[in-house]
């Protein structure tokens, strides 16, 4: 535990005297390598992500695709009507809307 409370006392001290190019530099350096082991830890998990995504798709390859039974329909005719409905009922508000000119607007400078 007194080695974190030792780096932390440092950390602070550096920050502390910033505006000395010691103190900048240090502070700097701990950055630097802040940022480089984080994206290292990010291509890492990125990586092994990818890698069990893979596994997953080349162990599916090897089994048979279940052909049991009938597929569903790809169409439910209720489901379609009621969607070609609703487009007419648009047209319809469109064409209602468009045939009215609106208000002209005007100057708010005026």
């Amino acid at each position: 535990m007194k080695y974190f409370n030792d780096i932390w006392n440092r950390i602070v001290e550096m920050y502390a005297t910033k505006s000395e190019p010691e103190g900048l530099g240090r502070l700097a350096d701990i950055y630097w390598r802040t940022v480089l082991s984080l994206c290292f830890i990010i291509i890492v998990l990125a990586l092994l992500y990818g890698v069990s995504d893979l596994l997953g798709v080349l162990s599916d390859l090897g089994t048979p695709p279940n052909t049991s039974g009938t597929p569903p329909s790809p169409f439910n005719r209720n489901t379609l009507d009621g969607l070609v409905q609703a487009f007419q009922a648009r047209q319809q508000q469109y064409d209602a809307l468009s045939a009215t000119p609106s208000a002209p607007v005007l100057d708010p400078s005026k």
